[in-house]
């Protein structure tokens, strides 16, 4: 029986109906209160972690920008270094780089002007 009735809609309350329509404006507001609220919390925990996150990635840069020119200035004494310490086999290299490049270079322009 109580298959029936729930088929026919007997089943139902009349408080189902009613009560959406009795909780009227309060009802509501509340809800509505109560999403401002948890909407501002939320918003509130990823603003602050949004914060956290840009704090970590900005000593991230500053610290790999250090390192990067540490390197660079290293790099650089060990490159003027060897220059020294090797000087004909420093303008060998350069001659050969000079040499790869011009070719690359000219090949470049003869492959242009063919139509």
């Amino acid at each position: 029986m109580a298959r029936t009735s729930k088929r026919s809609g007997q089943g139902r309350s009349s408080n189902s109906r009613g009560s959406s329509s009795r909780s009227g404006s309060r009802g509501d507001s509340g809800m509505m209160d109560t999403a401002a609220a948890v909407s501002k919390e939320t918003y509130d925990r990823l603003k602050s972690n949004a914060s956290k996150i840009k704090s970590n990635v900005n000593s991230n840069v500053s610290r790999l920008k250090s390192d990067l020119q540490s390197n660079a200035k290293t790099t650089r004494k060990d490159i003027d270094n060897y220059i020294k310490s090797n000087p004909e086999k420093s303008v060998m290299i350069a001659a050969g780089v000079g040499a790869v490049f011009g070719a690359m270079l000219a090949a470049a322009m003869n492959n242009r002007k063919k139509p």
